[in-house]
């Protein structure tokens, strides 16, 4: 599993970041992660001042590594 960005190509990054941008212009709007696997994008969208950030997954699993990853999350 990657725990963060880092093994992300550059150019997804900054589209990432981009996106963050022009929602964070709808802020404080909750932004939906969907399919949030293990909530590894949920620090990189806070710190792109998003908040809250709501991640959701299908999967249990993924979901209580998330929680156990990022216990600030919702």
């Amino acid at each position: 599993m990657l725990p963060d960005l880092s093994f992300e190509a550059a150019s997804d990054v900054a589209w990432l970041r981009r996106w963050a941008g022009l929602a964070s212009a709808h802020a404080p709007l909750p932004v939906v992660d969907a399919g949030c696997g293990t909530g590894r994008l949920l620090p990189f969208l806070r710190g792109c001042g998003l908040d809250p950030v709501i991640g959701v997954d299908p999967s249990a699993g993924m979901l209580a590594h998330a929680r156990s990853m990022h216990p600030e999350g919702e």
